[in-house]
């Protein structure tokens, strides 16, 4: 159940909370290819944690830190951003990044988000730096 703090001040940004005050996007999520994230903390419109993908070599979890933000029309849905640099101490630098974007839905309880990664290349192959994709994450 997501709660939100209320406000006199329609102009302040409310932050995502439940019932006994905890973020509520803490926890575990995980999109149709099997990639999971996992939240593990929040504050103030900042959201970090672990994304472990299925995708590729990954062999270990990643650092993810993020932002989100309330949708103004309604404040239960939400527009959230989040990141991945793929280096870790299991395979290294992988030498790319992965952003996603998207909105959370609560009468869905899902993140629909659409991703860029980008690879390093020398200037002369630049074109192929990025490649561009959809992920829907649901809580588990």
């Amino acid at each position: 159940v997501f709660v939100l703090f209320q406000s006199s001040v329609s102009s302040k940004t409310e932050y995502c909370s439940n019932l006994d005050g905890t973020c509520c996007w803490t926890g575990k999520l995980q999109n149709k290819l099997g990639s999971t994230m996992e939240i593990t903390t929040c504050h103030e419109g900042s959201l970090s944690g672990k994304y472990n993908s299925s995708v590729g070599q990954a062999k270990a979890s990643y650092d993810l830190a993020g932002r989100y933000t309330t949708a103004v029309s309604n404040n239960k849905d939400y527009i959230v951003g989040f990141s991945v640099a793929w280096n870790n101490t299991v395979l290294g630098n992988s030498q790319s990044t992965t952003s996603w974007t998207g909105i959370y839905y609560a009468s869905e309880g899902i993140i629909h988000t659409h991703w860029i990664l980008t690879s390093y290349r020398k200037p002369d192959d630049l074109w192929a730096t990025n490649q561009i994709g959809h992920n829907d994450f649901k809580r588990i």
